[in-house]
């Protein structure tokens, strides 16, 4: 497990594996992610983080595909990570959504490997819905909020924060502050946070898509797409990459005929994007874009 025992994932899983008589690895070393082959593993979890480690690792090479179950959870995994892991790791694959306030699994999917391997299936006995702005479930192929039914065993509330609650335990559902869209045979694409979408001339995007799109594209380690006001009054969208090496010019060309209706597109470069210390690692956005508008 790459999952800190401070992590929803870390303190859940060992517990039900404990519980069932099953034994449970944790290895802290700094090369612990080119250790799972060597264990003989079942199974084992890991981040989009760690797989982009992986990829950017001169011992990359020294990966030998195996039988073990990679479970991948807690970002976007990108078309490019999915060959790297097909090629060099394990074809048996499942693709994971979920949170520390839920006890299953509500989203899922084993990787059959097509490129659709982001629309997940919901869980027999789980309810998940996609809502507007009043809470009406929208229409199959439009983008909205999701939520999931809570069970009776899943938690109802955060214990001494009443506010933190209402926010997202309510009407009894549980609210990740993702946004989702639902194809007609019923799988489930999360297409972004909430709080993660563009209005580019009017219109909302949730960013997710595009991203991985131009992660792909750029073959960078990550990606993060912003949009506000200049100075001027012009509406720029800047292109955050993460990635050693400087994207070519013609590459960033490719990127501005894609987004050809904005007033300004400008590309930032940097080594390493601020993360948050949990165990998920995930991009500190706000941080980055603060950052990065003071230019």
């Amino acid at each position: 497990m790459s999952f800190g025992v401070w992590t929803g994932a870390g303190y859940k899983q060992p517990s039900a594996v404990w519980h069932v008589g099953g034994t449970v690895i944790f290895d802290q070393r700094s090369n612990q992610l080119f250790n799972y082959a060597a264990k003989e593993s079942d199974q084992v979890a890991l981040l989009p983080a760690d797989i982009l480690q992986l990829m950017k690792s001169p011992q990359a090479g020294d990966l030998k595909p195996s039988d073990t179950l990679i479970s991948l959870s807690s970002g976007f995994v990108t078309k490019r990570m999915m060959e790297f892991i097909r090629a060099r790791m394990s074809r048996n694959i499942i693709l994971r959504y979920s949170a520390t306030e839920l006890i299953d699994v509500p989203l899922s999917r084993r990787d059959d490997g097509g490129d659709d391997f982001h629309w997940l299936d919901v869980a027999p006995g789980c309810v998940v819905e996609i809502v507007d702005a009043q809470g009406d479930v929208v229409p199959v192929d439009v983008e909205g909020t999701l939520r999931i039914r809570l069970k009776a065993y899943d938690p109802q509330g955060y214990l001494g924060d009443d506010r933190a609650s209402a926010a997202v335990f309510r009407d009894g559902c549980f609210y990740p502050g993702d946004m989702a869209v639902r194809r007609p045979d019923g799988r489930v694409r999360i297409v972004g946070r909430v709080v993660d979408v563009i209005n580019l001339h009017g219109h909302k995007w949730a960013v997710a898509p595009l991203e991985a799109l131009i992660q792909d594209e750029l073959s960078a380690e990550d990606v993060c797409l912003f949009i506000h006001n200049t100075a001027e009054g012009d509406e720029e969208m800047i292109v955050a990459v993460q990635s050693q090496v400087r994207p070519s010019e013609g590459a960033v060309e490719r990127i501005k005929a894609r987004f050809s209706g904005i007033d300004r597109l400008r590309v930032e470069t940097m080594a390493e994007f601020p993360r948050s210390d949990s165990g998920t690692r995930k991009v500190q956005r706000s941080v980055l874009k603060a950052m990065l508008t003071a230019k």
